[in-house]
Protein backbone atom coordinates (compact mmCIF):
# COMPACT_ATOMS: atom_id res chain seq x y z
CA UNK A 1 0.00 0.00 0.00
CA UNK A 2 1.24 3.46 -0.72
CA UNK A 3 1.33 6.39 1.68
CA UNK A 4 -1.93 7.93 0.41
CA UNK A 5 -3.83 4.70 1.11
CA UNK A 6 -2.26 4.36 4.57
CA UNK A 7 -3.05 7.99 5.35
CA UNK A 8 -6.64 7.55 4.15
CA UNK A 9 -7.22 4.39 6.20
CA UNK A 10 -5.68 5.90 9.33
CA UNK A 11 -7.31 9.32 9.07
CA UNK A 12 -10.70 8.55 7.58
CA UNK A 13 -11.49 5.12 9.02
CA UNK A 14 -9.38 4.22 12.06
CA UNK A 15 -9.23 7.65 13.72
CA UNK A 16 -13.05 8.00 13.90
CA UNK A 17 -13.45 4.48 15.31
CA UNK A 18 -10.87 5.11 18.04
CA UNK A 19 -11.73 8.73 18.84
CA UNK A 20 -15.48 8.12 19.06
CA UNK A 21 -14.84 5.21 21.44
CA UNK A 22 -12.55 7.27 23.68
CA UNK A 23 -14.48 10.55 23.92
CA UNK A 24 -17.51 9.25 25.86
CA UNK A 25 -15.43 7.37 28.45
CA UNK A 26 -16.02 10.21 30.90
CA UNK A 27 -19.81 9.85 30.79
CA UNK A 28 -20.01 7.10 33.45
CA UNK A 29 -18.15 9.44 35.84
CA UNK A 30 -21.01 11.96 35.65
CA UNK A 31 -23.79 9.41 35.40
CA UNK A 32 -25.56 10.80 38.48
CA UNK A 33 -25.96 14.16 36.70
CA UNK A 34 -27.72 12.62 33.72
CA UNK A 35 -31.36 12.90 34.72
CA UNK A 36 -32.94 14.02 31.44
CA UNK A 37 -32.51 12.50 27.99
CA UNK A 38 -31.01 15.73 26.59
CA UNK A 39 -28.26 15.58 29.23
CA UNK A 40 -26.61 12.83 27.18
CA UNK A 41 -26.50 15.18 24.20
CA UNK A 42 -25.11 18.03 26.32
CA UNK A 43 -22.49 16.07 28.27
CA UNK A 44 -21.54 14.13 25.16
CA UNK A 45 -20.97 17.42 23.33
CA UNK A 46 -18.87 18.69 26.25
CA UNK A 47 -16.60 15.64 26.09
CA UNK A 48 -16.26 16.21 22.35
CA UNK A 49 -15.32 19.87 22.86
CA UNK A 50 -12.68 18.90 25.41
CA UNK A 51 -11.23 16.40 22.98
CA UNK A 52 -11.31 18.97 20.15
CA UNK A 53 -9.51 21.56 22.29
CA UNK A 54 -6.71 19.11 23.04
CA UNK A 55 -6.47 17.90 19.45
CA UNK A 56 -6.50 21.49 18.11
CA UNK A 57 -3.63 22.40 20.42
CA UNK A 58 -1.61 19.43 19.18
CA UNK A 59 -2.26 20.33 15.53
CA UNK A 60 -1.41 23.99 16.20
CA UNK A 61 1.92 23.06 17.76
CA UNK A 62 2.68 20.62 14.96
CA UNK A 63 2.09 23.16 12.15
CA UNK A 64 3.27 26.34 13.91
CA UNK A 65 6.22 26.87 11.57
CA UNK A 66 4.40 26.08 8.31
CA UNK A 67 3.46 29.67 7.48
CA UNK A 68 0.55 32.04 7.92
CA UNK A 69 -1.70 30.54 5.22
CA UNK A 70 -1.39 27.06 6.73
CA UNK A 71 -2.14 28.41 10.21
CA UNK A 72 -5.21 30.35 8.98
CA UNK A 73 -6.51 27.29 7.10
CA UNK A 74 -5.82 25.09 10.10
CA UNK A 75 -7.57 27.57 12.39
CA UNK A 76 -10.66 27.59 10.16
CA UNK A 77 -10.84 23.82 9.83
CA UNK A 78 -9.92 22.90 13.39
CA UNK A 79 -11.53 25.66 15.43
CA UNK A 80 -14.84 25.79 13.62
CA UNK A 81 -15.24 22.51 11.75
CA UNK A 82 -13.41 20.04 13.94
CA UNK A 83 -14.78 21.45 17.18
CA UNK A 84 -18.36 21.25 15.88
CA UNK A 85 -17.73 17.77 14.50
CA UNK A 86 -16.32 16.41 17.77
CA UNK A 87 -19.09 18.03 19.83
CA UNK A 88 -21.92 16.75 17.65
CA UNK A 89 -20.53 13.25 17.11
CA UNK A 90 -19.96 12.80 20.85
CA UNK A 91 -23.44 14.20 21.51
CA UNK A 92 -24.88 11.34 19.46
CA UNK A 93 -23.03 8.76 21.53
CA UNK A 94 -24.06 10.67 24.67
CA UNK A 95 -27.68 10.39 23.56
CA UNK A 96 -27.30 6.63 23.24
CA UNK A 97 -25.74 6.56 26.72
CA UNK A 98 -28.57 8.60 28.27
CA UNK A 99 -31.18 6.35 26.61
CA UNK A 100 -29.50 3.32 28.14
CA UNK A 101 -29.03 4.98 31.53
CA UNK A 102 -32.48 6.57 31.88
CA UNK A 103 -34.75 4.27 29.93
CA UNK A 104 -32.94 0.97 30.22
CA UNK A 105 -32.50 0.75 26.47
CA UNK A 106 -30.53 -2.17 25.17
CA UNK A 107 -26.76 -1.88 24.90
CA UNK A 108 -27.24 -2.10 21.15
CA UNK A 109 -28.81 1.38 21.27
CA UNK A 110 -25.57 2.79 22.64
CA UNK A 111 -23.57 0.89 20.01
CA UNK A 112 -25.81 2.12 17.19
CA UNK A 113 -25.45 5.77 18.25
CA UNK A 114 -21.69 5.23 18.60
CA UNK A 115 -21.66 3.89 15.02
CA UNK A 116 -23.70 6.88 13.88
CA UNK A 117 -21.08 9.15 15.54
CA UNK A 118 -18.33 7.23 13.75
CA UNK A 119 -20.23 7.61 10.48
CA UNK A 120 -20.52 11.39 10.72
CA UNK A 121 -16.85 11.56 11.73
CA UNK A 122 -15.88 9.47 8.69
CA UNK A 123 -17.86 11.79 6.40
CA UNK A 124 -16.19 14.87 7.91
CA UNK A 125 -12.70 13.39 7.65
CA UNK A 126 -13.33 12.16 4.10
CA UNK A 127 -14.17 15.65 2.89
CA UNK A 128 -11.43 17.29 4.96
CA UNK A 129 -8.71 14.98 3.71
CA UNK A 130 -10.01 14.99 0.13
CA UNK A 131 -8.78 18.58 -0.01
CA UNK A 132 -5.26 17.35 0.70
CA UNK A 133 -5.26 14.73 -2.03
CA UNK A 134 -7.03 16.97 -4.56
CA UNK A 135 -5.16 20.12 -3.52
CA UNK A 136 -8.47 21.97 -3.44
CA UNK A 137 -10.28 23.81 -0.62
CA UNK A 138 -13.79 22.57 -1.55
CA UNK A 139 -13.59 19.44 0.61
CA UNK A 140 -12.71 21.49 3.70
CA UNK A 141 -15.58 23.89 3.03
CA UNK A 142 -18.02 20.97 2.69
CA UNK A 143 -16.65 19.34 5.87
CA UNK A 144 -17.01 22.54 7.90
CA UNK A 145 -20.53 23.22 6.58
CA UNK A 146 -21.47 19.61 7.40
CA UNK A 147 -20.12 19.88 10.96
CA UNK A 148 -21.78 23.23 11.66
CA UNK A 149 -25.10 21.98 10.24
CA UNK A 150 -24.92 18.85 12.37
CA UNK A 151 -24.19 20.89 15.51
CA UNK A 152 -27.14 23.18 14.73
CA UNK A 153 -29.34 20.08 14.37
CA UNK A 154 -28.09 18.72 17.73
CA UNK A 155 -28.68 22.12 19.38
CA UNK A 156 -32.24 22.19 18.06
CA UNK A 157 -32.85 18.70 19.46
CA UNK A 158 -31.57 19.80 22.88
CA UNK A 159 -33.95 22.79 22.87
CA UNK A 160 -36.90 20.65 21.75
CA UNK A 161 -36.17 18.05 24.44
CA UNK A 162 -35.89 20.79 27.04
CA UNK A 163 -39.22 22.31 25.97
CA UNK A 164 -40.73 18.81 26.02
CA UNK A 165 -41.74 19.11 22.37
CA UNK A 166 -40.06 15.81 21.52
CA UNK A 167 -39.43 12.66 23.54
CA UNK A 168 -36.82 11.08 21.36
CA UNK A 169 -34.54 11.65 18.40
CA UNK A 170 -36.45 10.11 15.58
CA UNK A 171 -34.38 7.66 13.66
CA UNK A 172 -36.98 5.02 12.95
CA UNK A 173 -34.39 2.30 12.40
CA UNK A 174 -32.44 3.16 15.57
CA UNK A 175 -35.49 3.45 17.80
CA UNK A 176 -36.11 -0.30 17.53
CA UNK A 177 -33.12 -0.96 19.77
Amino acid sequence: MNNIHNFFILSVILAPLIEEALKPLGLPLIRSHIDEIEDGLIYGAITGLGFAATENLVYGMRYWNEGLLVLISLFYLRTIGSSMLHASASALTGYGYSKKHLHGSKFTSLILFYLLAVGVHVVFNFFSYSSISLNHILGVVIAVCFAVSLMMWIRTRIILFDQRKIKNISFSFFERF
